[in-house]
């Protein structure tokens, strides 16, 4: 009896010794894959204001690639005097030299990313094996890859036990909600000197009065702290209230803390008190991560895939390094496809914004200020700027080729945020025929960018923003509500320098949809945008049929 279950011990050991083999024969050929996708990606930087691309250049890349990889094979089968003996035309040699000068002349980026999917091709053959066979490991088993978790957090040293991270919203008491908890260690001039633990949470807008405390054990010695509540009120949103609750950390503890219990009373009896426990999450800046990343307002509704991919590629294009999604409806099997490819490259993060039905019983809010609120403090420890958006929309620059550049262009330390203009962009309106005939690229109307009618009003109150989060404190579904230093400013952006574009159909009760113009300033950005969608769907559709 002993003797077969050391056999079956030992087939269990080689099963994940098996395992582990091929995960790491995975990783090292997407680290390589990784590493050739950031050296495009930096190319891509260094030629980002090189704007002479053209429709024209690109099908004569296609036809000179052809025709020279059609010459080498010739060369290769057969003897090159024989090929010279052929009865070829002069004409067509001289025609073959031009393409072959224009060819050299087109932008390195085009000829690099013509090698990118032969180069990925081969990498897929390769990972074939390994990922067949881990494939059959998940259909055997369904709790190998969890399927109903997109996220995970990274820990570091802290002071006591950390609980588990489940985003879900944790029950308080009747009616209140509490999200996350992050350590905060930034000056601010409106209290006494910390830190601070800052919980997010909801509530219903019928519970007015209520109190919080923060419970914390030092050795043998317990510290309680009373929360102050800041007011996330949203007068768009009928139905929940947001909440910020801080609570002053004790001198005494000098590390942070990785979880804090948080209790609730009604009146002065200890026996109505409610409490839970609540994972701490860092916001220490740390320089080493992303100098640009994204807020995304909770996905919901009838979203389309196609306006994913190119919200998601344009932003890499101007400069995100990251993107933080919040979904609030179940997301169809092709999304949730799409954004695991991003989360597997690393460029997204998608958390789960279930609002329990006590505080959203008609279900029509999804605590968009609350999420804003949560996405600022969970990037504040990697990202330098942060940008606030909602999926139909995205900050344009109309003087420079990125993000980076614009920000540079107009940064002082004295500006804690950045507000910015908006218009629509409505895709239902006709264009004069006038500007199709003069502007052959127009005819390709395949992405959001070629949508060109805009209001001619630009709304300075339904503005957007790109804040420096550790100067920020809260934040509006269209402004910045309060920094951390009442001295800090926030700047109004000239449009003629980046404009918000809104890319939805604008309602004909506002009265400033009555007249549009052309703007066609983002249609600079769209040839690149449609390789880079084109490149990442025949990546994904080559990684998932395997």
């Amino acid at each position: 009896m002993k003797t077969v279950f050391m056999k079956i011990k030992c087939k269990h050991v080689l099963a994940l010794t098996a395992v582990f083999i091929f995960c790491v024969y995975i990783i090292q050929a997407l680290m390589s894959l990784q590493k050739r996708q950031e050296k495009f990606e930096l190319h891509s930087k260094e030629y980002h204001n090189d704007e002479r691309h053209s429709s024209k250049q690109l099908k004569t890349h296609k036809e000179t690639t052809s025709t020279f990889n059609k010459l080498q094979s010739e060369e290769r089968e057969g003897d090159r005097n024989n090929i010279q003996n052929l009865p070829v035309d002069n004409s067509k040699l001289k025609s073959l030299d031009k393409s072959k000068s224009k060819w050299n002349k087109v932008n390195p980026i085009d000829r690099e990313l013509s090698t990118e999917v032969e180069q990925n091709t081969r990498i897929l053959n390769q990972l074939k094996p390994g990922i067949h066979f881990l494939r059959q490991m998940v259909e055997a088993n369904a709790s190998f890859f969890p399927t109903n978790t997109f996220i995970s957090i990274d820990t570091k040293d802290c002071l006591g036990t950390a609980p588990k991270v489940d985003f879900n919203f944790h029950q308080l008491t009747t009616g209140i909600y509490l999200f996350s908890a992050f350590w905060d260690t930034r000056p601010t001039g409106f209290e006494p000197r910390g830190p601070y633990i800052r919980i997010i949470g909801i509530a219903n807008r019928n519970i007015t009065n209520h109190t919080l405390s923060c419970v914390f054990q030092l050795n043998d010695r317990i510290h309680t702290s009373s929360a102050t509540v800041h007011h996330l009120d949203d007068k768009n949103d009928n139905t929940l209230k947001g909440y910020v609750y801080s609570c002053q950390v004790p001198r005494a503890i000098k590390t942070i803390l990785c979880s804090v219990k948080l209790v609730y009373s009604e009146g002065n009896h200890s026996t109505s008190e409610k409490s839970i426990v609540m994972p701490v999450l860092d916001t220490q800046f740390d320089n080493r991560q992303y100098k640009f990343a994204q807020c995304v307002s909770p996905l919901h509704g009838n979203m389309q895939e196609k306006k994913i991919w190119e919200f998601i590629e344009l932003s890499r294009l101007l400069g995100s390094e990251h993107i933080t999604f919040y979904y609030a409806e179940q997301l169809s099997k092709p999304i949730q496809k799409l954004l695991r490819y991003y989360q597997f490259k690393g460029f997204a993060t998608v958390i789960p914004w279930h609002i329990p039905n006590a505080v959203n019983r008609n279900g029509s809010s999804h605590g968009h200020i609350v999420a804003s609120l949560d996405c600022l403090y969970r990037n504040m420890k990697g990202a330098r700027y942060l940008a606030f958006h909602d999926l139909d929309e995205i900050i344009i620059p109309h003087k420079h080729g990125n993000w980076h550049d614009m920000i540079a262009a107009m940064d002082q330390d004295r500006f804690a945020g950045f507000l910015f203009k908006s218009a629509y962009f409505d895709p239902t309106q006709e264009v004069p025929q006038k500007y199709v005939n003069k502007n052959p690229q127009y005819k390709d109307h395949s992405s959001i960018l070629h949508t060109v009618m805009r209001t001619r009003y630009i709304n300075r109150f339904q503005t957007k923003y790109i804040v420096k989060p550790y100067h920020v404190f809260d934040v509006g579904i269209y402004s910045i509500i309060k920094t951390t230093i009442s001295s800090s400013k926030v700047h109004l952006v000239d449009p003629k320098r980046a404009l918000v574009h809104r890319y939805a159909k604008c309602s004909s009760k506002n009265q400033n949809c009555r007249t549009f113009i052309v703007d066609d300033s983002g249609l600079r950005f769209s040839q690149r945008l449609k390789l880079k969608v084109t490149f990442a769907i025949e990546w994904l559709s080559k990684f998932c049929s395997i």
